[in-house]
């Protein structure tokens, strides 16, 4: 017998999570990426601030 690991509709709800943390790792990325390339430097605190829209 069968049994399901993850109640019906679980399976999408974990993708749309994943895919959500995923953009923002993105986003992040491109934060910091963008800051040393204008910069030359970047700290999490200026990361955290840029993300967040401060």
């Amino acid at each position: 017998m069968n049994v399901p690991l993850l109640p019906s509709g679980t399976e999408f709800t974990v993708l749309n999570i994943n895919q959500n943390l995923d953009n923002i790792r993105g986003r992040i990325d491109k934060i910091y990426e963008d800051m040393i390339k204008s910069e030359g430097f970047a700290t999490a605190q200026k990361v955290n601030l840029s993300f967040f829209g401060y």
